[in-house]
């Protein structure tokens, strides 16, 4: 479900098949998620530039939450 490849995929395959509001969906579930892995790679930056500021690693607990992993949520907000 959290695969942005899969849902780019998906979306195309729908549009194609006549069911333009699923492919919306699609489209924009990519779009969250591959907003969320840029703003990921800015995240820990931000951790590698003060370490002991703890939003950066909370806001990428979040990202992971809603992106189905919360083991790797649980490792950044540890």
């Amino acid at each position: 479900p959290n695969d942005h490849e899969v849902h780019y995929q998906l979306g195309l395959c729908l549009e194609q098949a006549g069911k333009p509001d699923e492919a919306r969906h699609h489209a924009e579930r990519f779009k969250q998620v591959e907003a969320d892995l840029r703003r990921m790679d800015e995240l820990l930056k931000a951790v590698v530039n003060g370490p002991r500021d703890p939003a950066p690693r909370r806001e990428a607990g979040l990202i992971c939450l809603r992106n189905g992993q919360p083991a790797e949520a649980l490792r950044w907000l540890q």
